[in-house]
Formats: structure tokens, C-alpha cells, sequence
């Protein structure tokens, strides 16, 4: 069961905004395993009822009297599922096991809205789908993947490999289909209010090696993947500067892939992790994904030792760019950063405040009974006064402390 109640309001010379939203929802879930010697089997249906109240009362902005001002909304979603998974051996003396899992799901979304209120004329021309109100809508669709794992081992050397490749839908909320930026868009670009669909591909490689003679060094480990995506109608949400409202668009067509490399250095009895990496990222519509660097290089020296843990995370970007919405003029503005480099400090320790013992076999262990946790961070701690933000808060300096008790 989810719950979700949400207040939005704003106030200025161009008029007022205040938004009420309540979300409810309830979700099931039933399966059924079968399980045999080399084969797993799995059914599973899944059902969510979700309800939304809305209400957005708007006043003296200089816009049409147009859009969605209140209404109620229901969905009903069903899923079904089946998974199969192959656990086998291949009869190599190197790559000895390999696992094999099909899936399929079958989703049908129904969605209905009751009591729409519209702003201005209901029967204008311009009111209708585009306003936010749809009256109905179903979707269903099926998604597939399949995906294989074969790992191996010889002495002190030790492979993994897979390969990952299908179809995803991802049907658009309640929510975002309230989101409708009448205040800031043109017909043109209005969102489409249609599923997301995704086809992709994954292939990756993880190669590691244990160093027992060399002084100080325990091992290495290197690893490298390369994935590709295309989606049609990709959504995307953004904000307006001043705006406390998320908005929802869409880019017709997109397509991201990528190259990414790794490798690690285990030294100290594996106490410290010295780890670079390099990535390499293709991108057909930046304004599909906002601020998504072309390029990457990153940096971690990890420290673990007496419930001490520490990472120093240095990285360098490439060049990002993204459309921001604007509250006058054009719809868009287009902002570019520059590349940039900055470190991330965490540390964290780990206290045991009381021990249990317990018998096995033999042997008595102990066990931590209650354990207190403390995380200390910094984010982007070099300063970077060339790179002005302009109301975006991807790169500003942030500082974190958690607390955490597990008993």
C-alpha cells in the first residue's frame, strides 16, 4: 500500500499556483516456483489499483484559461509474468558453468478519469487531450528478454561474462499525466501521453586474477561492458526555474550507447582498493538526456580496515548539455557546461555496541547484537568558479551525515 499526499504552492507578480495532490495505491503479488535439477521455473501476476485526486487552482498568470483545474483518476494495472532459468554445465576445463533466463510479461493498464473540471471553455478547440483531461485510456503490451552468464575458473584466475538483450515498456503515471506545462509550452510541444518503449542490448566481461608472491599486492581485477539503447517516445521530466512543479515531456526517437572499462588493484591483504575507470558515451539527442557527459574518467581509492571505511572519489567530465523550460519567451533554453573535474569524500565507521554468542558444532562464535553506523560525505569539494549554473543544482557543493542502528 502507498500513500502520497503533496502540497505545491507559489506566489508572485505574475499570479499564484497551488496545487493539491493525493495518492493512493494498492499492490498484489502472487507466484509459484518450480523448481527441478538444472531448471527453475516461475509464474507471477501482479495487480496494482491506484486512485488521484487533483486539484491546481491558478490565478492571474499571463496565460490562456486553459488546462486541467481538478480531477479524480483510477488505473487499473495487470501484469503477468514467466521466467524460465537454466543452470547447467558447458564441459569446458576454463568456462565450466553457464545460466540461461528467458522472460516474458504481459502488462494491460486501464486508466480512467472522473469529474474533470477544465479552466476557460470546455468546448473550445483547445481543450481536450492536450489540456490534461483523456477521459480513458488503455494500453497493454508485451516486453521480452533474454540473457546468458557464463563464468569460469582455473588456479588463481577467475572469468565471468554475460550477455543481456530485449524489450521494456514503461507506461506513464498518474502523475504525469496530470503534468501537462500549458504555462510553459506551445502545442508543439505538449507531451505525448503514449508508453515508452526501450530495446536493448548488454555484453560484459569481469576478469580477475589473485597475486599470492608479489609483495603487498593480492590481486587485480579488470572488467569492461558495452550496452546500447533505443527508446521511442523517451519521457522526460524537468522544472522551471521558480516553478515548484514537475513538469513531463517526451523526445520522439532516442538512442544512447556506451563503453565503459574498469580496472582494480587490491593491496594490503585487501585492506585498500586503489580502482580507474574510463567510459564513452554516444548520444544521439542530448536533450533526451539532460546533462549526460560524453565522456568520464573516475578515480576511487577505497580504505577498509577495524570497521573504518573510506572512499575518495576523484572524477573528470566531459562537456554536458540539456534544455532547461523558460516561464517567457521560448518554450526552451539550451545550457552548456563545461567539462569539469572534482572529488567525493566518504567516510564512515561502524560500532558495535554489544555481542551474542552462539554454538556451532563444536566451535562458540560471536555476533554483533546491535551495531551503530555513522557516514560522514562531501560532494564536489573543489571549487569550480567557472561554471555558472544558472538555477541547476547538479554540481553545487553538498554535505551529508547519517546515523543508522541495526539490531
Amino acid at each position: 500500500m502507498r500513500q502520497l499526499d503533496e502540497e505545491q504552492s507559489l506566489a508572485g507578480d505574475f499570479g499564484s499556483l497551488r496545487r493539491n495532490i493525493e495518492d493512493r495505491a494498492v499492490h498484489f503479488n502472487a507466484e509459484k516456483r518450480l523448481e527441478f535439477p538444472h531448471v527453475e521455473l516461475l509464474w507471477a501476476y501482479q495487480f496494482q489499483h491506484a486512485e488521484l485526486d487533483f486539484i491546481d487552482r491558478r490565478r492571474n498568470f499571463e496565460e490562456q484559461p486553459l488546462g486541467l483545474e481538478s480531477a479524480q483518476f483510477q488505473r487499473q494495472h495487470h501484469g503477468l509474468v514467466w521466467i524460465a532459468k537454466y543452470h547447467g554445465a558447458t564441459g569446458s576445463d576454463f568456462l565450466q558453468n553457464v545460466n540461461l533466463e528467458v522472460s516474458l510479461r504481459h502488462d494491460r493498464v486501464q486508466d480512467e478519469q472522473a469529474d474533470p473540471i477544465l479552466r476557460g471553455d470546455a468546448t473550445s478547440p483547445a481543450s481536450g487531450n492536450e489540456v490534461g483531461s483523456f477521459g480513458r485510456n488503455n494500453w497493454h503490451d508485451t516486453m521480452f528478454k533474454f540473457a546468458i552468464n557464463v563464468t569460469g575458473y582455473r588456479q588463481d584466475l577467475t572469468f565471468n561474462s554475460y550477455l543481456s538483450f530485449g524489450s521494456n515498456t514503461k507506461f506513464p503515471t498518474l502523475f504525469q499525466q496530470i503534468s501537462s506545462p500549458l504555462l510553459l509550452s506551445s502545442a508543439a510541444t505538449r507531451p505525448n501521453l503514449n508508453p515508452e518503449k526501450n530495446s536493448s542490448v548488454e555484453i560484459g566481461f569481469v576478469l580477475a586474477r589473485e597475486l599470492q608472491q608479489q609483495q603487498g599486492i593480492d590481486g587485480v581485477e579488470f572488467s569492461g561492458n558495452f550496452f546500447q539503447n533505443h527508446y521511442d517516445n523517451k519521457f522526460r521530466l524537468f522544472t522551471a526555474p521558480g516553478i515548484p512543479v514537475v513538469f513531463y515531456d517526451n523526445v520522439h526517437t532516442a538512442r544512447i550507447s556506451g563503453l565503459e572499462a574498469k580496472s582494480k588493484v587490491f593491496l594490503f591483504r585487501k585492506k585498500v582498493t586503489v580502482e580507474l575507470g574510463l567510459s564513452q558515451n554516444f548520444i544521439s539527442e542530448k536533450a533526451a538526456f539532460p546533462f549526460k557527459a560524453d565522456a568520464k574518467r573516475t578515480l576511487n581509492f577505497m580504505l577498509d580496515h577495524r570497521g573504518y571505511s573510506l572512499l575518495i572519489h576523484w572524477f573528470n567530465e566531459g562537456e554536458q548539455s540539456g534544455l532547461v523550460r523558460q516561464t517567457s519567451g521560448s518554450p526552451f533554453a539550451e545550457i552548456n557546461l563545461p567539462g569539469y573535474t572534482n572529488i567525493d569524500i566518504h567516510l564512515s565507521k561502524t560500532f558495535e555496541l554489544s555481542k551474542q554468542k552462539f554454538g556451532l558444532g563444536s566451535e562458540t562464535l560471536e555476533a554483533s547484537k546491535v551495531k551503530l553506523f555513522a557516514n560522514v560525505s562531501g560532494h564536489n569539494l573543489m571549487n569550480d568558479e567557472n561554471t555558472t549554473l544558472r538555477g541547476l543544482a547538479i554540481r553545487d557543493r553538498r554535505f551529508y551525515l547519517t546515523i543508522g542502528v541495526q539490531y
